[in-house]
């Protein structure tokens, strides 16, 4: 049996987030005993009753926490990690999450107890692409449109299915394919409804009212929303509490507008702990920096992998990594892999 639990920030508490998971245990075993929120009721008595749940377990079953990246209360999670120590063979703990929780994984690995699907695991090969856009999607796209469309979304599924429904009555899918990107309609509404929508009223009511600015600065800011809260304190505030996934993203965005650079990278500057790199430092001296994937794809090249198994390790096809190696080459004016090292090298790139 298989019970899935989505987790929202309210789940924090740790009274609520227990007392649902002990119901959980109790639709999948029949037999467990039902935690009544209390403030007499500590951690430790909580995880007793748990762990006596887990025990009780008559049946195989799976438990998914879903949205678990919401979850941001140390006491969860160390309570957590007490009950997986206790898991039954007969269950399984599955965690969806956008970051990796603070709990043991480096210890479950070793063990061989962790099963892992991350970014590459989910993205569309080349065949899974075709397979989608032609059979799925029926849209009979040739090889080249599909190694286009497939380069462009990097194998990203919402954004196949988002470039598939304008391609449906597209007299020209190659000129669709060539415009298609995060500015496109449906791409648009896709963040309106899937992002934009899950934002807190004050973090909408910010990004709307600043949206009309070719420039953002504290000041600018704070005239718009008539309030002070784009000072220095919490002026990155909506980014800062996103954490590693929005860090992430916006350590990978490039801007030929000098002033978006500056603010991205004191966006990045403000997230606590985080020192640059020499590779990010280094890149930054670049005329044209290299993105993510680029610097990805040097350091292998750098290691002596041929493009095939570039392309099996990150999973794109071989006309992109072919793709993304000539804008390294061209970005480091050099010609061939050999000069491309070097440069790297002597640019602290590698």
């Amino acid at each position: 049996m298989a019970l899935w639990l989505s987790l929202d920030e309210e789940d924090n508490d740790p009274d609520r987030f227990f007392t649902y998971l002990a119901a959980a245990l109790e639709a999948i075993g029949g037999d467990a005993e039902i935690i009544q929120p209390s403030p007499n009721l500590s951690l430790k008595a909580i995880a007793t009753i748990l762990r006596n749940n887990l025990m009780r377990l008559p049946t195989p079953g799976i438990l998914v926490l879903d949205d678990y990246h919401l979850i941001a209360t140390e006491s969860i999670h160390e309570t957590l990690a007490f009950l997986y120590d206790h898991l039954p063979s007969t269950l399984h703990l599955v965690l969806i999450t956008r970051s990796d929780p603070p709990l043991p994984l480096a210890r479950m690995r070793v063990r061989g107890e962790l099963n892992e699907l991350r970014e590459k695991d989910l993205r569309f090969t080349l065949e899974e692409t075709d397979i989608f856009l032609n059979q799925a999607m029926g849209l009979n796209l040739s090889t080249q449109n599909i190694i286009a469309l497939e380069a462009r979304t990097e194998g990203w599924i919402a954004s196949l299915q988002l470039a598939a429904f304008s391609l449906r009555d597209a007299p020209n899918a190659g000129q669709v394919i060539d415009n298609f990107s995060g500015t496109h309609h449906y791409v648009v509404d896709y963040l309106v409804e899937e992002v934009l929508a899950q934002r807190p009223p004050g973090t909408r009511e910010f990004l709307l009212k600043t949206s009309i600015l070719d420039r953002l600065s504290a000041s600018l800011c704070d005239e718009l929303l008539s309030s002070n809260q784009s000072q220095p304190s919490g002026e990155f505030r909506l980014f800062l509490d996103e954490g590693q996934p929005i860090q992430e993203l916006m350590a990978g965005l490039r801007f030929d507008d000098a002033p978006m650079k500056a603010y991205t990278k004191k966006v990045l500057e403000s997230f606590p702990g985080r020192q640059q790199s020499q590779v990010e430092i280094a890149n930054q001296r670049l005329v044209e920096p290299l993105t993510v994937r680029e610097l990805e794809l040097l350091a292998l090249v750098a290691t002596g992998t041929t493009n095939r198994e570039i392309a099996e390790q990150l999973v794109i096809s071989y006309g992109t990594v072919r793709r993304h190696l000539n804008n390294i080459y061209g970005k480091l004016d050099v010609n061939g892999r050999a000069q491309a090292i070097l440069k790297a090298q002597e640019q602290q790139l590698v």
